[in-house]
């Protein structure tokens, strides 16, 4: 289908660590192509939020029983 409509590429989504075994990883690899690790980036829109976010997080790890 998507071939039919010209897109050339397809993005699997990550393969996780090459060192570690991973059964997903070895589906995708069936399919050709090659594995590429562009790393991972988050857009942040609103920093405060986020800061707050980060911070509520940590507080939560240290104190939850």
């Amino acid at each position: 289908m998507c071939k039919k409509e010209g897109y050339k590429f397809f993005d699997f989504g990550g393969a996780e660590k090459p060192d570690v075994p991973y059964g997903i990883r070895d589906y995708k690899i069936q399919f050709g192509g090659k594995l590429v690790n562009y790393s991972r980036y988050n857009l942040v829109k609103n920093p405060i939020k986020m800061k707050l976010a980060e911070t509520g997080f940590k507080i939560y790890q240290k104190v939850r029983l």
